[in-house]
């Protein structure tokens, strides 16, 4: 992906594959049952839906978070999106590969377009 390219008019699972490549998931160990069940999830929405990615998010808030992957494990994790989680207190909170320095830039979907605050 070339920096300058607009994410919002990249086909949803290209953009999902692109995100997967950007931040290297596949060297989570043990975290490919989620990975692929999102997959399966994404996919099975494009099947129904012509939709982009405000569409797609709207959609798993409204249902699809909910569904569950099955698991012999007793305890487990909450996993929500930003958007979702917002208003709700948690003791901890885990952003995985966060480097991003939050004070100084204001990030937007287009690089072209990052501001410094």
């Amino acid at each position: 992906m070339m920096l300058g390219t607009n994410l919002f008019s990249t086909p949803l699972i290209d953009l999902a594959e692109q995100l997967y490549s950007i931040f290297k998931l596949n060297r989570l160990d043990n975290e490919s049952a989620y990975i692929c069940t999102f997959f399966d999830e994404l996919t099975e929405y494009l099947q129904k839906h012509v939709a982009g990615i405000e569409e797609f998010l709207q959609e798993w808030d409204n249902t699809i978070y909910k569904n569950s992957i099955n698991s012999d494990d007793i305890d487990g994790i909450r996993i929500l999106t930003i958007h979702k989680s917002k208003g709700l207190e948690f003791d901890n909170v885990i952003v995985p590969f966060c480097d991003w320095d939050v004070e100084k830039y204001k990030y937007t979907l287009d690089r072209d377009r990052m501001c410094t605050l």
